[in-house]
């Protein structure tokens, strides 16, 4: 396949495509083989538009290498982004044989984008716990609060009721256990999603305050290094001071034999 890819390359440079793949809510799971860097935006985002050129430039860069650019528009799948838990856009994630880490680049530029891959920045950053990585089973069952949220409120309205009586001819009895259901289903995803981000929440704050402890610890060591140098100087100099007081007292000693032999 590498090779094909590098044939392409060299002699067909312009059947080589290097915009970003659109991934959508069915073939997502194909950045789980290999390596990825995924995009989250909406067209409405102000910082999405302003960041899209970077993202095509990286495209680009990255077309030689084994790591495939992607994007998905959470406006058309707001279903992934339940599933990846996006709180904010855009939002990149690198994935590597199916272990997720959300990119923490800072600047977000070109320049940072690349390092972050050539240079692999990536293992500075901590993967996403397995279980509740975008592919495990619990985000597998909130991505689906944005379809049953539809349902609940399709299933809610009395024109609905009305059709599944009338056309579908369900018993009213089961129409009730369907918005009985979705009610459950709805109200577990929720208290799901709502823990999802308090842990998320808390787990950032974790971070700063370590960094800011570390900080902390890393001053202190500077400030009693000087301190430490300082008192082992004085006790080496009381030392000699000691060692010289002793000698002056031998020699003293001596004189005074000396003079009372005479």
């Amino acid at each position: 396949m590498f090779v094909k890819t590098l044939l392409l390359a060299l002699f067909f440079p312009c059947l080589i495509s290097t915009e970003p793949i659109e991934l959508t809510d069915q073939t997502w799971k194909k950045m789980l083989d290999g390596q990825w860097m995924v995009e989250f935006y909406a067209p409405w985002c102000s910082a999405c538009q302003k960041f899209k050129p970077i993202w095509n430039d990286f495209s680009k860069a990255m077309s030689s290498k084994h790591v495939k650019v992607a994007a998905i528009d959470t406006d058309k799948y707001p279903s992934l982004s339940n599933r990846f838990r996006i709180a904010g856009l855009p939002t990149v994630f690198y994935v590597r044989n199916g272990v997720f880490r959300q990119f923490e680049g800072g600047d977000r530029s070109l320049n940072s984008l690349k390092k972050y891959i050539t240079n692999e920045d990536w293992l500075k950053t901590e993967p996403i716990p397995s279980y509740i990585a975008p592919d495990s089973i619990i985000m597998s069952f909130v991505s689906s609060n944005y379809n049953i949220h539809q349902l609940f409120t399709v299933c809610s309205s009395e024109d609905v009721f009305t059709i599944l009586q009338d056309e579908y001819k369900f018993p009213a009895w089961t129409v009730y256990i369907i918005i009985a259901i979705a009610s459950i289903l709805v109200a577990f995803t929720a208290a799901y999603s709502i823990a999802s981000i308090t842990h998320t929440f808390v787990d950032g704050l974790f971070k700063i305050y370590t960094k800011f402890t570390r900080s902390n610890e890393n001053e202190t060591e500077k400030l009693l290094e000087p301190t430490e140098q300082t008192t082992a100087t004085n006790v080496t100099a009381s030392v000699v001071e000691d060692h010289n007081g002793i000698l002056d007292e031998e020699v003293n000693v001596e004189e005074e034999e000396q003079t009372e032999s005479n």
